[in-house]
């Protein structure tokens, strides 16, 4: 399977990667900064630790987003008007990263 990693500007190891489910996967990067590869489902979670994680995420994660310490990587944006494009993109299966629609 592949996948998306979102970009980590900081050289600290032992660090945070969060990963989805498309693209590729360098390991030899993630031994180099002795990081860990988890995998998690929300899915089959009771709503309340689905509610623990949001907070969590919202605490821990968000800060990084503001400060641009992780981003998420973008293959690329269309304008909502062009949706079916966007979709038809989807589904070939060739991006790495998400795809946005604009308005």
């Amino acid at each position: 399977m592949a996948v998306t990693i979102l970009e980590v500007e900081s050289e600290e190891r032992d660090g945070l990667v969060h990963v989805a489910l498309r693209g590729e996967l360098d390991l030899s990067t993630l031994l180099r900064k002795r990081a860990s590869v988890v995998a998690s489902s929300l899915r089959a979670r009771p709503a309340a630790e689905k509610a623990a994680i949001v907070a969590s995420v919202r605490q821990r994660v968000w800060p990084m987003l503001d400060a641009g310490r992780v981003r998420p990587v973008v293959h690329s944006r269309h304008p909502l008007a062009e949706a079916a494009s966007a979709h038809r993109e989807l589904e070939a299966g060739a991006h790495v990263g998400k795809v946005l629609l604009t308005t």
